[in-house]
């Protein structure tokens, strides 16, 4: 398994601390400030990616059109998602096949981890 995290969030400040956690753990961190910036790195790094921490609501593009190209994609589909939003009431766990759990914000540092 691959330890690289690919972190997708539009707040730079969320980014930089999900970086900075992950690293401490030894994790391989990537940053995307949206979904196009993902979907490209995904693509140009094929099987490079162990996971990717996903916001929803991003501009350029949004999580739910990330997942949708991702999962269209072959050298990237198998790639597994945790999503990490502020929606109380998100059913992308049940609409997207590589989204493995769904973590509300604020981000139990715990929790994140384990998912990870």
């Amino acid at each position: 398994m691959h330890n690289t995290v690919l972190v997708v969030d539009d707040d730079p400040d969320i980014r930089e601390c999900l970086a900075e956690v992950l690293a401490d753990e030894g994790y391989l961190v990537r940053c995307a400030s949206d979904g196009r910036q993902a979907l490209d790195w995904l693509l140009e790094h094929p099987g490079d990616a162990g996971i990717v921490l996903l916001d929803l609501m991003m501009p350029v593009m949004d999580g739910e059109t990330f997942l949708s190209a991702k999962e269209a994609d072959p050298s990237a589909s198998e790639v597994p998602v945790v999503v990490i939003t502020a929606n109380e009431n998100d059913d992308t766990l049940a609409r997207h096949p590589s989204v493995r759990q769904c973590i509300r914000k604020p981000l139990p540092v715990q929790i994140l981890l384990s998912a990870v």
